[in-house]
């Protein structure tokens, strides 16, 4: 019994060294870009068809963190009542996870579309 529990702590302690040795690495590392986003600082604008192939307009501003700062987003050519609701709350969406990776918005699927492949046209200029 007891050189099973030394053979179980020692099991233990052997996978939390495993583990350490898997560790995080350089947290702080930064890109070519001078900072952890590779996004260059600046306001970038594209357009994107939506409803009726009729554009959606965006402006991505990136500070010299590249940190996503803000996202204007000009649906009025959609939709009322859906585009405009599309506009805020992929505009929220994108802020809060720094990226165009969003869902779209139900009942304005085309306007959503439009927003998330200009803001990825966006994103990709700053590259």
């Amino acid at each position: 019994m007891k050189t099973r529990k030394i053979v179980c702590l020692a099991a233990a302690f052997a996978c939390v060294l495993a583990l350490a040795g898997c560790g995080g690495g350089d947290k702080d590392s930064t890109s070519a870009a001078g900072n952890a986003s590779g996004l260059k600082a600046g306001t970038y604008e594209a357009t994107a068809p939506g409803m009726y192939d009729a554009d959606v307009k965006v402006k991505v501003t990136i500070d010299d963190s590249g940190v996503i700062t803000a996202v204007e987003i000009d649906s009025s050519t959609q939709t009322a009542g859906r585009g405009d609701v599309a506009a805020e709350k992929l505009q929220a969406a994108i802020l809060e996870k720094q990226s165009a990776e969003v869902d779209v918005v139900t009942d304005a699927t085309l306007t959503s579309n439009a927003i998330i492949t200009a803001v990825t046209d966006c994103l990709n200029q700053a590259k």
